[in-house]
């Protein structure tokens, strides 16, 4: 849609959320920006530090995002 430097500056892609098939398509185009660094320096950390499962990894990662607001 948009060329790599656009892209860079997209933080909502609306298509990807109004047509989501699923729960983690539309998180995935809802704040882009912030749901990769949340992905980044929380979920993926949770997993690989401190070895925590996938859920757990995210309900952290949804509690850091909902201190954080």
């Amino acid at each position: 849609m948009f060329d790599g430097e656009r892209s860079r500056c997209t933080n909502v892609r609306i298509m990807d959320v109004e047509l989501a098939q699923s729960f983690r398509q539309a998180m995935g185009g809802w704040n882009v920006a912030t749901s990769r660094w949340l992905r980044v320096y929380v979920y993926e950390r949770l997993q690989q530090l401190w070895g925590w499962g996938s859920g757990w990894a995210q309900m952290g990662a949804f509690m850091t995002s909902a201190v954080w607001h």
